[in-house]
């Protein structure tokens, strides 16, 4: 009985001392940003269920927050969507696959801009050059069009971030960038930017400030509510215009889930920031037809 008490004691108080999310209910009223969707973990390669088809879990509330986005402003979908989360490891490069392959699907041109100049990793996803990009771009070494690359979807364009530079929030806050949204808004239907993690980095505030739209990625159960709230303070500060959160890594477990309609219950596997902001080596450019 003492054992059992004990035990009780210890899980109400890990309860009281845990200040992660574990409800769409709680961010909503924490951050008074709407909840765009739900993303369960993935039960295969997480980049192979993102260009699937498939009717599980994982592939459904991808499409439904996709179908959020298209209703969270009275024009539809942002022209151009920035995705980003308070920390590294919360699964924003997922997102933003996961939205720019979900848009194509639907007969769309989607643009996705890989903006992450410190630790960038489509690329790798989408298997392509990561010789020449958005770095060159904004340093003046490379036109729009040279820098638009096919990829295996139709519909889909991709925007490399290119060498590492040394100075990536200086490129970033350049008139280049503002430019180059706005030559992809003329040639895309859909924009989407693969942004840093906002604490810490100058580069996801400069970031929200050009977006149409800026969408914040939360770990369930992982990141901490105060982290959150410094993003977003930032965030707000920039002048971003947040749409709304993406409730990410959710464990599919009986009695858990909140039911269809709000979300399977559930995340998926983040990519891994893993010595962030250290050296991409940069490989040659294989093709980059305009779009």
């Amino acid at each position: 009985m003492l054992g059992l008490l004990a035990a009780g004691i210890a899980i109400v108080l890990l309860e009281i001392f845990d200040d992660t999310f574990k409800s769409p209910e709680e961010i909503e009223e924490q951050t008074g940003l709407p909840v765009l969707g739900i993303i369960p973990v993935s039960e295969g390669n997480v980049v192979a269920d993102i260009a699937g088809s498939s009717n599980r879990p994982f592939a459904e509330a991808l499409r439904s927050l996709r179908t959020a986005l298209q209703f969270s402003t009275d024009q539809g979908a942002p022209k151009s969507i920035l995705v980003t989360s308070s920390r590294p490891s919360e699964g924003k490069s997922t997102t933003s696959l996961a939205l720019a392959t979900n848009f194509a699907q639907l007969g769309m041109k989607v643009l996705l801009i890989d903006a992450d100049l410190r630790n960038p990793s489509q690329h790798r996803n989408l298997k392509r050059s990561n010789g020449i990009g958005l770095s060159n771009f904004l340093a003046g070494g490379a036109t729009a069009d040279s820098i638009f690359q096919q990829t295996d979807v139709d519909g889909l364009y991709f925007v490399s971030s290119g060498p590492l530079p040394p100075n990536p929030a200086e490129l970033l806050a350049g008139p280049k960038m503002v430019s180059l949204l706005s030559i992809a808004s003329e040639k895309v239907d859909t924009v989407i930017v693969d942004a840093p993690p906002v604490m810490g980095l100058a580069d996801a505030p400069l970031l929200a400030s050009m977006a149409s739209g800026t969408l914040l990625v939360i770990a369930t159960r992982d990141t901490r509510r105060g982290m959150v709230k410094a993003a977003l303070k930032r965030l707000h500060f920039a002048r971003g215009r947040m749409i709304g959160a993406v409730m990410n890594k959710c464990e599919l477990r009986p009695g858990y889930g909140y039911g269809y309609g709000y979300g399977y219950g559930y995340g998926y596997g983040a990519l891994e920031y893993y010595g962030y902001g250290q050296q991409d080596a940069p490989a040659q450019l294989e093709h980059s037809p305009g779009a």
